[in-house]
């Protein structure tokens, strides 16, 4: 039995997760469904593999809204300290019909901070063994093309691209547990 700790990205939870985390259960695996920041870098000795499902790979001493730069924000906001922003809709993520507007319901804002924060990383997650990207190519994000080439370019990572949607944990779960299953080991 491998126990998996399964994180959402921004706006969603570890909801998000359920149907990966049941199939994982399914074959004797115990999957984490959690909303946590950096947890790989402090405490990359526990975990064997990582998988990145279409994730901005975080830098030391920048924030997210540098790696990603302002001007790509695929909707308008207004930038406050104070001001929470507003998910997406499911659509954007690939979604469709009812399942989209389930995920719509239980998306939230996300405070702007979580944005503009440095982030601080000791670098531990480079010595996980084995390192996954998946990067979604039905959603257009330069930042996170960025964070793909830079796996791509580091031998200690294996890569893939996919023609899915960027919630592909909810458009094809099946898949999904099946990546986590490879790359685990």
């Amino acid at each position: 039995m491998t126990t998996f700790l399964l994180v959402p990205g921004v706006w969603h939870g570890g909801w998000v997760w359920s149907e990966v985390a049941g199939l994982l259960t399914m074959v004797g695996h115990r999957p984490l469904c959690l909303t946590l920041t950096g947890l790989a870098d402090r405490i990359a000795d526990r975990f064997r593999a990582l998988v990145f499902f279409d994730a901005m790979i975080a830098e030391n001493g920048r924030s997210a809204i540098d790696l990603r730069n302002a001007q790509t924000l695929t909707h308008p906001v207004e930038v406050t300290a104070s001001l929470p922003v507003p998910p997406l809709l499911a659509e954007v993520f690939g979604l469709e019909g009812a399942q989209a507007q389930r995920v719509d319901r239980l998306l939230t804002s996300q405070p702007w901070a979580t944005y503009t924060q440095l982030i601080s990383l000791t670098g531990a997650f480079e010595s996980i063994g084995r390192k996954h990207y998946v990067r979604a190519l039905r959603y257009d994000a330069a930042y996170l093309d960025t964070s793909y080439e830079r796996a791509a370019a580091d031998p200690s990572w294996t890569t893939e691209r996919r023609d899915i949607g960027h919630d592909m944990m909810l458009i094809d779960p099946h898949w999904t547990a099946q990546v986590i299953l490879t790359t685990s080991g």
